[in-house]
């Protein structure tokens, strides 16, 4: 253990226990921490083996003494053994006491790289003890690991899995970024010894252009693209920053990583596009809270001084209420924490003025010093970046899931990107007609950011558009408890009013799209997402229904529960899979006249698929129409093959005003279909529309 003397002074004032040590000349006062710098509580201190004290939460102690004393330590169970130390009254002592097991985390150690980790006995004879190393977090690692039962467990880390289809920076949360974490233990005949560890292939990073010195930024060329195609064409003075191949999971070239070393801008350039890429890097105590411009952004920062995210760290430390917290939550609770880069996030702040901050801070996150403090909430630069604002048309890639993967998408306790990225949202953008106007907003985050604040829809660039991201529902810093982006009352499309609460936020897309009016009928437009419409028993052709499972919040309340797996079919729902919990029950009537009352979803099923060949039956006595069904083209109803392709000789007749009936029909089957629900939104109204639909089509 190392020993360090220093005498009492003034110029400590937050350290109110040395204070107290100064006031009175008879204390002796030190602190005992660990070789991470955490501290050690629960070390009882005795003077010549009369006066006892135990060291406090932040291992702080001061004990009695009127002249220099031996002091006994009676080390706790994670500590070696801690040798006497003669002291006397004022002395400050500091004292590091070996773990008894210790292993050193590895941070930005590569993709497809080579990591040792070893369980250090700080006290105790290695040989006499056995190891068992087990993986709780990460991709795992059969047959790329060897020594699960050593002292060393060695092991290669995965390549990189994350590819773009198109040149760009990619976004990693901790999974794609290669994150694992390992307990070990060692075993003797009376004793075990329990330590943890954690490795990283690289840092997390939300993909925008702002980014932390220090920490390697990955770009993807392009699938089939040579990796050599991007090329650093300025960087900031006395810069050694190059860029680097990344070994990727499908073998196939074209990703680099490059870590930039001073701030400033760094310049990228694409062979054979020509395509530019400019960041901007910074250290993460550089920028004011407000930008030194406190009046620029009133309401942002109103919505967000009340959200969780301005007290991701406080609410954790010091309160009655706080959840188990332990040093790896410190990345996502505070800004910058980082302990594989050093720029000045909160772990170098923190170690530059002297606080180690655990589960074990009674004082709550208002005791910090105030060089800490700033760091420790989620503000602004946590999504932003650290780094000056890059040009203003590349500020949309704020909309990027990479944003909010940073922190939410940890499994197994945050698994909201995880989830998401397995829903159709994930995925709306990979039609290219998607990017158009007419599609852009629903089908992206920028052109649906943009519907919500009322301004004009555009074509989306390929180069920027991004799928339907947190960002489209959530918005960071607004007074919504859940960040919803929107509530309140709704007016759909298709002339429903009504309240929706937090629901307003889904049904701005999840509604058939236009009027009931005859320009529709003129033109054969298709509903779309007509869930909004089932529910409140509207939009259909020729009756009106009535509401039915109306709450608060609408879809919310039914899609965003709590995670959840289904024990039938084992599949999740809840959470931001955004999928309901699974439920059938009787269909309150017969709706396709087989006399049987079947489970609603069974029901609505058969019912539809008589009423398409009821349709298709119809359809066939138009001139030209033989083998015709009604498709899809766009936003249009249209006839088509088997194989859907149009069925051209049919057009003439189907966009005939005497076959609107045929029209009108088709579009409410439609509208219970593409619902999705097969009548769980609304079983009498679905059933309603479909038997009218039965009964008219052959009038």
């Amino acid at each position: 253990m190392n020993f360090k003397f220093k005498i009492l002074h003034f110029i400590i004032p937050f350290f109110t226990i040395i204070l107290s040590c100064a006031q009175n000349q008879n204390l002796i006062c030190g602190e005992i921490i660990d070789e991470t710098g955490a501290p050690s509580p629960s070390v009882t201190i005795t003077t010549d083996g009369v006066n006892s004290i135990q060291t406090d939460s932040r291992g702080h102690f001061c004990v009695k003494a009127t002249k220099k004393v031996k002091l006994n330590f009676s080390s706790p169970q994670n500590l070696c053994l801690i040798e006497p130390v003669e002291a006397k009254p004022q002395e400050w002592i500091q004292i590091t006491a070996k773990k008894r097991l210790h292993v050193e985390s590895h941070y930005q150690v590569g993709f497809n790289s080579e990591v040792t980790l070893i369980a250090k006995l700080g006290c105790d004879d290695p040989s006499k003890f056995e190891f068992e190393w087990v993986q709780i977090e990460g991709k795992p690692l059969e047959g790329r690991a060897d020594g699960w039962k050593s002292q060393k467990l060695s092991f290669r880390t995965h390549s990189l899995g994350v590819r773009l289809n198109k040149g760009g920076v990619l976004s990693l949360g901790h999974v794609d970024a290669g994150w694992y974490r390992f307990t070990v233990k060692a075993k003797s005949s009376n004793t075990i010894y329990e330590g943890e560890a954690e490795v990283s292939s690289a840092s997390v990073q939300s993909g925008v252009l702002s980014v932390p010195v220090d920490t390697d930024i990955y770009l993807d060329a392009g699938i089939q693209t040579p990796h050599d195609s991007w090329v650093l064409t300025k960087t900031p003075p006395s810069s050694n920053a190059t860029l680097k191949p990344v070994s990727t999971e499908d073998g196939i070239e074209g990703v680099v990583s490059f870590r930039p070393d001073k701030p400033g801008p760094y310049e990228l350039k694409q062979r054979l596009s020509g395509k530019e890429i400019v960041f901007e890097a910074g250290f993460w105590n550089s920028v004011p809270q407000d930008c030194d411009r406190p009046e620029c952004h009133p309401s942002e920062y109103k919505g967000w001084k009340n959200s969780a995210h301005a007290r991701a760290l406080s609410a954790r430390l010091g309160t009655p209420e706080a959840k188990p917290f332990s040093g790896r939550c410190l990345s996502c609770h505070t800004i910058g924490y980082n302990p594989g880069a050093s720029n000045d996030g909160f772990d170098d702040i923190a170690s530059t003025v002297g606080v180690f901050v655990s589960e074990s801070f009674p004082q709550g996150g208002e005791a910090l010093p105030e060089q800490l403090k700033r760091l420790g909430r989620v503000w602004c630069i946590s999504c932003h970046g650290p780094g000056r604002l890059p040009q203003h048309g590349k500020r949309p890639m704020i909309v990027k899931v990479g944003v909010c993967s940073q922190c939410h998408d940890r499994p197994p306790d945050y698994m909201q990107v995880q989830e998401w990225k397995q829903t159709k949202m994930a995925k709306s953008i990979d039609d290219p007609l998607a990017m158009e106007k007419e599609c852009a907003g629903c089908h992206t985050a920028q052109g649906a950011i943009a519907r919500m604040r009322g301004r004009i829809i555009l074509n989306q660039d390929p180069e920027f558009a991004e799928p339907v991201t947190c960002a489209v529902c959530h918005l960071a810093h607004t007074e919504n408890k859940f960040l919803i982006r929107t509530k309140g009352t709704v007016k759909t499309s298709s002339g429903l009013l009504f309240e929706a609460g937090n629901g307003a936020v889904c049904i701005g897309c999840h509604q058939a799209g236009h009027p009931l009016d005859e320009e529709s009928v003129k033109k054969r437009l298709a509903p779309f997402a007509s869930q909004a419409e089932v529910q409140l028993g509207g939009g259909a052709w020729g009756l009106k229904g009535t509401p039915a499972n109306i709450s608060q919040d609408l879809c919310i309340d039914c899609h965003i529960i709590k995670r959840d797996r289904d024990l039938i079919t084992g599949k999740f729902f809840g959470g931001h899979t955004f999928k309901a919990k699974p439920q059938d029950f009787l269909s309150p009537e017969d709706c396709n006249g087989d006399g049987v009352k079947d489970g609603i979803q069974k029901e609505i099923e058969l019912c539809l698929n008589l009423l398409s060949e009821k349709i298709s039956l119809q359809l066939a006595k138009l001139p030209g129409c033989k083998g015709a069904s009604i498709g899809r083209m766009g936003k249009i109803l249209i006839p088509v093959f088997s194989d859907g392709k149009i069925n051209s000789a049919c057009e003439k007749s189907w966009f005939s005003e005497q076959n609107d009936r045929i029209y009108k029909i088709a579009y409410n089957y439609f509208l219970i279909k593409d619902d999705g629900s097969k009548g769980i939104h609304n079983p009498k109204f679905a059933i309603a529309v479909l038997k009218n639909a039965l009964e008219n089509i052959g009038k």
